[in-house]
């Protein structure tokens, strides 16, 4: 397990978290919000200024549950939030695609669908985090039609963004023409809110739709999303404290609206490079931010959405590469519940490519092979097989072998593992061709398989904005 803080630093950044909420306090712009916190003993000062007594802090976490489950269509798409487990999505909601014949452009209500229909099929991507913003509609149908596209192209659990209350009422509609009236208790979509706007701020329209949504038992994801050296101290144990009590803070208000509402602590950070004073994703203190912060979490007892495989590039290449899968098996290793792997981002995550999800999706399977380990016991010792082969002999044809050989080694998707001859028959290809090869292949061959005709044909008639078949 990866740990790179102490026991004392972690009670040192809860402390200090505490101090910060308690003296200076969080700027609240939404009315209601407040309103909220001043019921329940918080004082206003300034209008806006909500200070919050460490015991109501310390009173909310000990609601948040330790577990909870979410729902895709098919069962083994569900999954379960527990301590020790370990799921990855996507990144949402990018400006541009890189596409398959290497143009950057705004991203499309066509390039999501597409998407969709290449992340349903790879295997190591567990959630999917709508991943773009959908620059050909009006701002009135993008929520509608962003969530259609992932519910009718995998049987994934959706997270997404909502933009609007509107947006919120739709998305959750939607979801009960699939689910059902009760598909809150088997909820097979929830919403990524941003509220937090560093340092200390709750924002008015983004906090507004939280306080909707909680109140209706939707489970959200609320982002703080903090630069190191901008907007929180240039230091990761400063940035630390930032994050963890705007955090605090955000899961105070869920709690007090609705206790026992399942929360998750999200840790979303940014860095600057001080040379340029450009926002950054690359650097190797990315990992080092989301795993304190998801020591923070198990501090907690809190399942937690931590980050990582971002990156600085614009195309695919050797440098996204290195970014990526450095910070994603930290970050992993340090015991986070969900990571969102940036799968797919570029471009301090204001692009995505299709090859670069084939590619993370090849990380993570590496990733998650390292974290499962492997069993020392009489039967994988292989004593006996070793004693019946003795010195010099060969383990191919033997029933040990036959019987491991299978999940003994990982079996990657993309990489190549030919001799050179072969691998020059066939073609000589790099890493990036070979994913898009791949990208294009499950993309025409996709089966959507997430909505019934039925289901498909009400979402249809409800919602006359959505774009059923985008070109």
């Amino acid at each position: 397990m990866y740990r790179p803080l102490s026991d004392r630093a972690v009670q040192e950044i809860h402390e200090g978290s505490l101090e910060l909420l308690s003296q200076i306090g969080i700027e609240i712009a939404n009315q209601e919000a407040r309103n909220i916190f001043s019921r329940h003993g918080a004082t206003i000062v300034n209008n806006h200024r909500v200070i919050i007594p460490a015991q109501l802090v310390e009173d909310a976490i000990k609601q948040v549950p330790a577990e909870f489950r979410l729902y895709g269509r098919k069962q083994e798409n569900d999954i379960h939030y527990h301590p020790g487990c370990f799921y990855t999505s996507t990144g949402g909601s990018a400006q541009y695609v890189l596409d398959l014949d290497g143009e950057r452009r705004p991203a499309t209500c066509k390039d999501l669908h597409d998407i969709m229909s290449l992340v349903d099929e790879l295997a190591y991507i567990d959630l999917i985090s709508l991943p773009i913003y959908l620059n050909d509609l009006p701002k009135e149908s993008v929520d509608v039609n962003r969530f259609f596209a992932g519910l009718k192209n995998s049987t994934k659990h959706i997270i997404g963004a909502v933009y609007t209350l509107d947006g919120l009422s739709k998305v959750a509609r939607m979801a009960e023409i699939i689910g059902g009236h009760n598909w809150k208790a088997k909820p097979i979509i929830s919403i990524v809110l941003c509220p937090v706007i560093s340092p200390l701020r709750l924002d008015e329209v983004a906090t507004g739709i939280l306080v909707e949504a909680t109140k209706q038992g939707i489970i959200t994801y609320n982002f703080s999303m903090t630069q190191v050296g901008c907007t929180a101290p240039m230091t990761i144990a400063g940035t630390l404290v930032t994050m963890n009590a705007e955090i605090l803070a955000v899961t105070t208000l869920i709690q007090l609206i609705k206790p026992g509402l399942p929360t998750l602590y999200c840790s979303v950070p940014g860095l600057t490079d001080m040379r340029t004073g450009q926002f950054i994703t690359g650097g190797i203190e990315y990992a080092l931010v989301n795993a304190g912060a998801t020591q923070m979490a198990r501090f907690y007892n809190m399942p937690n959405w931590a980050t990582a495989g971002r990156t600085d590039s614009k195309i695919p290449d050797a440098q996204a590469a290195y970014e990526h899968a450095l910070t994603i098996p930290y970050v992993a290793l340090s015991g986070a519940t969900h990571v969102s792997c940036g799968a797919g981002f570029l471009d301090f995550v204001l692009t995505v490519s299709f090859e670069q999800y084939v590619i993370d999706n090849e990380i993570i399977g590496m990733v998650k092979r390292m974290q499962r380990g492997f069993e020392v016991d009489k039967e994988t010792l292989g004593l006996e097989t070793i004693k019946s082969i003795g010195p010099g002999g060969n383990f191919m044809g033997t029933d040990h072998t036959v019987r491991y050989m299978h999940n003994a080694l990982h079996t990657p998707l993309l990489s190549d593992r030919y001799s050179r001859e072969d691998w020059l028959e066939r073609g000589g290809k790099d890493a990036r061709l070979r994913a898009r090869e791949i990208s294009k292949e499950y993309i025409k061959h996709h089966l959507p398989q997430g909505l019934s005709p039925q289901q498909e044909q009400q979402i249809l008639a409800e919602f006359p904005d959505i774009v059923k078949d985008p070109k």
